[in-house]
Parts: C-alpha cells; structure tokens; sequence
C-alpha cells in the first residue's frame, strides 16, 4: 500500500464519515463523498436535521458549513457524487460545491474539485460508482480514461466478515461507544463532587453557558383568550408559548405547572393526584415550546429518541440546547405572571420530560421559592449506563456531565424547598427507593450540611 496515495470513498452515512476524514486527515489524496454534501441552509429548510452522527454541537454558531469540509482540504481532489432525486436536496449539493469551486479556483486549482450529478434517487449507484472510480484512477493512478465497472459476483455478508461472528467489538474484545462514553463519565464524578464547592455564582455561571442563557425579560402577552384563562406569550421574537389558569386563589402560592400537553395536567390535577394534593394557591399551566406529548416508544424508531429529534438535534447546531431554550420559556413566564401577583411565593412544578427543564430554570431563576419534580429521570449517567433511553434527546446539555448530573443540580437548590416524586430510569421504569436515595445522595447530603434537611424530600407518588 502506498501511504502518499491513499482514496477515500463512501456514500450517505458512509458520505458522512468520508467528508470528515477527508477533512480532517491529511493523508487522504482523493477523495469522493456520496449522497451527503448539502448546504445546511437547504437541509434545514427540506428534511431537517438527520442522523446523530450528521450533527456536531455548535456547528452552525462557529460557522461550518458542509462546503467547509471541502475546503479545509483545498486544493486537494475532491469529487462531490449527487443524487437528482436525493432527500439531501441536489440544490444544497450544488450551493456547496459553487462556494468550494471558487476558492480552489482562488488557489489556481479549479480543476481539483467537481460535482457529478445523476439521475437517481440516494444511493451508491453504478453511475456514481464509476464516476468515482474515473476519479480515483485520475489522481491516485495518473490514469484519465473512461474506465467502467464490469458485472462482477457479489460478496456474501459470511464471505465480508473480518472476524469469526461478524462482530468484530465481541470476537476482539474491544469497547464499545458506549463503553468509552461511560468511561468518561466516571472519570467526570470526582469534577461534578468539586463542582458543588464552587460559589453559587461560579456555578450558575457554568450553567448559563451550557445553556447559552440570556437575560431574562417578561414574556409579553400577545393575546387573551377564554374569558382570560389561557393567554398567548411571547418569550423572545416569533417564539409563543400557551399559558391556562387552572385554580385562582386569593391566598397562597403562585404555582406554575410545566407541562408536555392539556392531557398531562388533566391527570396532574386530578384530586387523587399525589401532586394535585400538593399545589395550592393560583395555579398556572405551560406546555414549553415545541413540546409535544411522548408518544409510546416502538423498538427500534425513532420514538424512542423522542418527537422533537428535529428541534433539539437544529438546537444543538446553534449551540442552545432545547432544554435550555425551554427553561428560557418557563422563566420568562414566570417574570410575566409575578408583574400580576408581585407578592405570592413562586412553586415551580415539572412533570416527566419537563422536570429536567423546570429543575434548570430553577437554579437560574433565584425567585423561585419551591420546586416539586414528579416522575423525572433521575440521572443523565444512567442513559450512559443503561444504554437504552426513551426520549432523552431533546433535554441533553453537551458537556453537562463534566461539571454536574442532576442530582448535584437539585443540590444547589438548598435551602429551597424540593420534592422529588418517583424517579425514573432512562427508559422510564420507576426507580427503587434504595436506587432513588443513591442516586441522589449528593442533593440529600447538601440538604443536610445547610442544616434543611427536612426540605428535601424523596418519596413515591402516593404518599
């Protein structure tokens, strides 16, 4: 094998992998992604964010745009391999490829990339294959003739394997992704330990720029519906969220209900609710912005990833989080809904998905006087440990586990009253009460050491 003349090819997810080594690894010569490049203004406005692999945190707010992947390696060979009737829209291909012509052709090499285009739908097809084999054969072998693939017997999938059952990570005895991830976040324990030394300020601190937090302003009331009772407000331009009164009260609290659905806090009220018996005062409802109902997880589909897999993966991309925008919501309506009782004590309530979210706001919404978090999960280092999660997506923070899991989260929160009701796994199951008080010893033990114990409390629903 000749190091200094070393190719690079593969289509759709394989695409995804040839356009970041061919970025990346300067020893690939040539090389020709299939099936992938696209601009990402086209991608996001046709099929929208795809695969987890296709997604790299902050990519948009940095600036890397697919076109980037071909010019970081400028002006070495490229050849851009497209689909007419790709669902990666042949317009993006193209508005890439013209943004990476000019700059080779800037560097006096235009001839060095190009885009060949077929009438196909996505896939790694025998036009697309001799195209690329036309441009390997040019520039790994100075050869520049018509070549054309002939009819050839096709491989088994036994004939392929590299190894006795087909799984190299079992017969090798390697790690897994999963493996190395959870390997990282046990070295990542004794930093989130420090991290609840840390100041108040310095933590909130860390906080906010996980979750790219702005300063919070009072949602605006864009309009009055129901007699009153349900209001549209506006927390930051073109975003609305909805807001129903359930309960008014002249006394007690003034408590916000976030919640995924109407059909959500049905059940949350009702009077044998183990928190319906626990709000009192004005009783206010949200559903945060794009959250929809979790709908029953099919193995295997993309329900288990959740219905906002869209949303949270283009979040990622501009570097806000959908928990984080989300929290924003709950915040900045609780900013409006405090200009109208200034003087009643805040409780926040937060149901499955939503209490990650309410937890959040929380801790970065000083004036928030008492929290109750009902069926959460109870810890992001359980998704790594248990490896199957049912819609997690939407409430992960890219690298969280490296300053705090949610425990150490509800920690900060003391004195503040918190009541955490049957907690869950990754994938739903409600946790043991032996499992629950592990987990969330480090919110137990700062409770303690502010002398308010009493203000933490973890319990089953029905007591």
């Amino acid at each position: 094998m000749d190091a200094h003349r070393l190719g690079c090819t593969g289509n759709s997810g394989g695409g995804t992998v040839t356009a970041y080594l061919m970025a990346l690894d300067d020893r690939i010569l040539a090389a020709a992604p299939s099936c992938y490049i696209i601009s990402l203004e086209r991608l996001f406005e046709t099929i929208g964010s795809q695969d987890a692999e296709q997604n790299i945190p902050g990519q948009v707010a940095f600036g890397l745009d697919h076109a980037d992947y071909i010019t970081l390696r400028a002006p070495k060979p490229t050849l851009l391999l497209t689909a007419t009737y790709d669902y990666f829209d042949i317009r993006g291909s193209w508005e890439a490829f013209r943004e990476a012509k000019r700059l080779y052709g800037l560097l006096g090499f235009p001839e060095r990339v190009e885009l060949a285009e077929f009438p196909t739908k996505h896939g790694f097809h025998k036009d697309q294959r001799e195209a690329m084999l036309r441009w390997i054969r040019r520039w790994l072998q100075g050869k520049d003739d018509a070549a054309t693939e002939p009819d050839f017997p096709v491989f088994t999938d036994a004939q392929l394997q590299c190894a006795r059952t087909g799984q190299v990570l079992a017969d090798l005895k390697g790690v897994s992704v999963f493996d190395i991830c959870r390997q990282e976040a046990d070295r990542c324990r004794q930093r989130r330990a420090d991290w609840l030394k840390q100041p108040a300020d310095a933590r909130r601190k860390v906080l906010a720029n996980l979750l790219a937090w702005r300063e919070v302003t009072p949602a605006k009331t864009v309009s009055v519906r129901t007699g009153g009772t349900r209001r549209l407000l506006e927390t930051e331009p073109g975003i609305t969220v909805s807001v129903q009164l359930v309960r008014s009260s002249q006394n007690g609290p003034l408590t916000l209900c976030v919640v995924e659905s109407d059909a959500q806090l049905a059940d949350l009220l009702k009077e044998e609710s183990a928190i319906g018996q626990r709000l009192s005062g004005t009783v206010w409802a949200m559903v945060p912005r794009g959250m929809t109902a979790l709908p029953k997880a099919k193995p295997g589909s993309m329900d288990m990833v959740g219905p906002d897999w869209r949303e949270a993966f283009l979040a990622l991309h501009l570097n806000r989080p959908l928990l984080g925008q989300r929290a924003w919501d709950v915040v900045c309506v609780i900013e409006a809904l405090r200009q109208e009782f200034p003087h009643r004590s805040v409780q926040l309530v937060g149901l499955g998905r939503c209490a990650p979210i309410v937890l959040h706001a929380a801790v970065l919404a000083p004036k928030v006087d008492s929290l109750i978090l009902a069926d959460m999960l109870a810890s992001w280092a359980t998704i790594i440990r248990d490896r199957i999660s049912i819609g997690q997506l939407a409430n992960v923070v890219p690298g969280a586990l490296r300053h705090y899991d949610l425990p150490e989260l509800a920690a900060t929160l003391a004195p503040r009253p918190v009541e955490v009701l049957q907690p869950v796994s990754a994938d739903g199951t409600p946790l043991t009460a032996a499992q629950g008080e592990g987990i969330f010893r480090p919110a137990s033990e700062s409770y303690r050491g502010s002398g308010s114990a009493d203000r933490f409390s973890l319990r089953p629903p029905n007591r």
